[in-house]
């Protein structure tokens, strides 16, 4: 009996559920065989009596009576008990297996709308999922992480973020495919690229084009303004960011075209772009007063205020509108730069005439701004 629990537990993953339940009917038909040459009586009750012992409920409304009926009886319960041993090492076998094909990264995951994430650096890969989840529409969303070029990676490394891991292979199409299948990728809302080395990026950028259809790419570049033209000749479906940072990564594929959109504001070559303009204690206005008039009069779209003149001041996007801008900075965004006197003359009602000379025989108004 030992030597035979032991073979089981062993083959188990090749025996499986089959042997089981085989083995299950060989011994309802022993038992039962047996059942009709000593209790002629019991078969036609013999499947209530075999299912009741075996289960150990034992209702004792049906029971043998001669000593061979008896002797199939305890065949029967001693059948109930490697049953149970039986089960019980297949489903701690199967889900052991599972678990550990999940911890390995040996998975195939059938998901739709999830993230995936190629490449793993410690302590990045972790506060970037931080930070995906930070966000609450993305807390229950599904992200896998993919190891690739990393072979001392055999586990996964960040279990409490994420549950699912893939290990992958760029090496030949056939594990390509295989990978973007594990994964999802064709049916992902986002992969996010970030490996170690551009060149690595690049190439796996390429070979995943070949498979994924129209699913968002969002790549870190450790050298985004030299290498991210080139990937942006391969597909208009690509967002690249900086490696370093986390937050671009992020707002990369939450809202896509931010980063782009931000880029081109910061060079003055790309059409409109954003600028700074200090106001003095003259500017005794409104921030929504000022962005009315701004987009009104001359065009130009209001970003946000640094709290003080200073380079260094703290700035804020999206400040109370009744805010005063009286010795603030202003950020704004447009094809041309303004002065100061630009913003004062959009408000003639604040002038206040209040100081005269005589000059040449005649009064001569002159204007302050308070």
């Amino acid at each position: 009996m030992k030597r035979f629990l032991t073979f089981f537990i062993l083959n188990l993953d090749r025996l499986g559920l089959k042997f089981i339940c085989i083995f299950s009917i060989l011994a309802y038909v022993i038992t039962y065989l047996g059942m009709k040459v000593f209790e002629p009586s019991m078969t036609e009750s013999f499947f209530w009596y075999f299912v009741v012992t075996v289960t150990t409920v034992g209702y004792g409304d049906i029971s043998p009576s001669t000593f061979g009926g008896k002797s199939i009886g305890v065949i029967v319960m001693v059948f109930g008990g490697l049953l149970y041993t039986m089960l019980i090492a297949y489903l701690y076998t199967y889900f052991s297996r599972i678990i550990n094909k999940n911890k390995k990264g040996f998975m195939k995951y059938d998901l739709d709308n999830h993230i995936v994430i190629i490449g793993y650096n410690q302590g990045k890969t972790a506060e970037i999922i931080e930070e995906i989840r930070a966000t609450k529409h993305q807390i229950t969303r599904d992200i896998v992480l993919c190891n690739i070029n990393n072979p001392d990676l055999v586990e996964n490394p960040i279990q409490e973020h994420t549950g699912k891991f893939i290990q992958g292979n760029f090496s030949s199409l056939k594990h390509i495919q295989d990978t973007i299948e594990s994964a999802s990728m064709n049916k992902a809302h986002c992969i996010i690229l970030d490996l170690e080395d551009d060149k690595s990026s690049f190439l796996v950028f390429a070979d995943l084009l070949k498979d994924i259809g129209s699913t968002y790419i969002v790549v870190g570049l450790n050298d985004r303004a030299h290498n991210g033209f080139r990937f942006k000749k391969l597909s208009d479906n690509v967002c690249c960011v900086n490696s370093q940072e986390h937050g671009q990564i992020v707002s990369a594929f939450q809202h896509p075209g931010t980063v782009d959109f931000l880029d081109d504001l910061a060079h003055n070559s790309k059409g409109e772009k954003i600028m700074r303009l200090n106001l003095s204690a003259k500017a005794n206005i409104k921030y929504i007063d000022l962005y009315i008039r701004l987009k009104q009069e001359l065009n130009i779209q209001l970003s946000g205020i640094a709290e003080s003149n200073k380079p260094s001041a703290i700035t804020k996007q999206n400040p109370d509108n009744d805010l005063l801008l009286t010795n603030k900075g202003i950020f704004y965004t447009g094809d041309h730069t303004i002065t100061e006197e630009d913003v004062l003359n959009l408000f003639p009602e604040i002038n206040k005439w209040s100081n005269f000379k005589l000059e040449r025989g005649r009064w001569k108004s002159t204007s302050f701004f308070s």
